[in-house]
């Protein structure tokens, strides 16, 4: 595979590569039809209006301690010695502060967090570490797992989010395969299952679950967390428990449920992991925390931390504090609702052109995703400028080259699940619900007519 400007893409994520390709294919041919951007986690709901508040308050404070310092440059009555003290003694710069981050900002995250997994003892404040995004949280965690078990397998489900299983991490993924689970789902018997496979001698390095899950979006929910939990309680104390609840706020019906609340006598293997990305509608602004109650590990984190990016910007930290304090259930049900209704309306226009997956127990519970099945287009010919990128020629036997094909063909950007694990035969991939009844509509009636 290679990029728009021929260079290799190498360990570039594949979804993003996708991505690209479709930018650049709007940008040089911008009189076709629109490109449909709906292959990557891409939120449309209005920006987390708390959030946006928080930022701008903090900016405007500064601004003010701006506009007082600058008075005292333009003072003719004091000396230059008297300006660098009075300058010096206004903070009006932003300073270093704790890779941790900040302690307001801890503070008030904590205070949100104990409400939002209804826990009876208060988290503290130090168990959090604020990160540049969900993405650099998982690169930091993984770096410090390998570190303290090299060579160690990772038991995570699949299908499952690509970056968990990027070339770059060196991870050693043992996966826990969902293909012929009933609806496509992690329950504790598939968990049992997988850990038996794990062959003797091989040390288990970390557990990794996303819940609500990218990409099938299945939500694990409260008696099976149970029943995982104690297949857990089986394993080495030792072994880290990652949880990715990106999509925590995005649970369709009830609240999420975590592990956490379900079973806090294991918190001090967990590793929690939240987003500002996809519930709050800030995916560009990248804003993150690390919840992890284990002092051992999260020193390394805090390590991690400070050679890779010192620590998070601090008027993000308090912005995402500040906005997940004030997030409430009612907003959380406006969120998921609008959603809902997007996943609800292609997953029903799928079933009537026949593209549903084979399993009817399939449903998603959380998340803005819906996997296909496109297999229909299996046999088709390979658009030239297509076999050019991926290097293939012929027929589609491939969900890369569906993908890529609807790309070329009838701009609309749709990720391949073999990108999230499946088997590329299946011609199964993962559309986004996120773009507005009328994109989705456009997107679904393109796909018709192509097939």
């Amino acid at each position: 595979m290679r990029k728009p400007n021929g260079f290799s893409s190498k360990t570039l994520d594949p979804v993003l590569l996708l991505y690209i390709w479709a930018h650049y294919l709007q940008e040089q041919q911008p009189s076709e039809k629109k490109m449909i951007y709906a292959g990557i986690g891409k939120p449309s709901y209005l920006l987390n209006e708390d959030l946006a508040l928080a930022a701008t308050n903090y900016w405007q404070e500064l601004l003010e301690k701006v506009a007082q310092t600058k008075k005292l440059i333009t003072d003719t009555t004091l000396s230059p010695e008297e300006k660098c003290n009075w300058i010096a003694s206004t903070s009006s710069a932003i300073d270093y502060d704790m890779p941790s981050g900040v302690q307001k900002a801890q503070e008030m995250m904590a205070q949100a967090l104990t409400k939002w997994y209804s826990l009876q003892e208060p988290i503290d404040p130090c168990s959090i570490i604020f990160s540049v995004g969900g993405v650099s949280a998982l690169n930091l965690v993984f770096g410090v797992i390998n570190q303290r078990t090299p060579g160690g397998k990772i038991i995570t489900p699949s299908p499952y989010y690509p970056f968990y299983n990027n070339a770059a991490h060196h991870n050693h993924p043992h996966f826990i395969d969902l293909s012929n689970e009933p609806g496509y789902r992690l329950t504790a018997e598939a968990l049992k299952r997988s850990l038996k496979q794990v062959q003797e001698g091989q040390k288990i390095a970390a557990f990794l679950f996303c819940d609500p899950n990218n990409p099938m979006g299945y939500v694990v929910g409260k008696n099976e967390w149970k029943a995982i939990a104690e297949v857990l309680k089986t394993t080495s104390k030792d072994i880290p428990i990652i949880v990715d609840e990106a999509y925590a706020e995005l649970t369709f019906g009830k609240k999420h449920i975590s592990l956490l609340e379900v079973a806090p006598e294991l918190k001090d293997r967990l590793i929690l992991l939240r987003s500002a990305t996809k519930g709050f509608s800030a995916s560009g602004e990248r804003m993150a925390i690390m919840l992890c109650f284990n002092e051992e590990i999260r020193e390394d984190l805090l390590n991690a931390t400070s050679i890779s990016y010192v620590h998070a910007p601090i008027s993000l930290q308090i912005a995402y504090a500040q906005a997940m304090l004030a997030f409430t259930e009612k907003k959380r049900e406006a969120l998921s609702q609008y959603y809902q209704i997007q996943v609800e309306y292609v997953q029903k226009r799928l079933k009537k052109m026949n593209l549903a997956l084979p399993d009817p127990s399939y449903a998603v519970e959380g998340t803005f995703y819906v996997v296909a099945n496109l297999s229909r287009l299996f046999g088709t010919k390979i658009p030239e400028r297509v076999a050019d990128v991926i290097d293939t020629k012929g027929v589609i036997s491939t969900d890369q080259e569906i993908s890529y094909a609807l790309l070329f063909q009838d701009r609309m950007m749709i990720s391949p699940l073999s990108f999230f694990g499946a088997n590329p035969q299946l011609g199964y991939v993962r559309i986004t619900c996120s773009g507005g009844i009328a994109e989705l509509t456009e997107l679904l009636d393109r796909l018709e007519a192509r097939l």
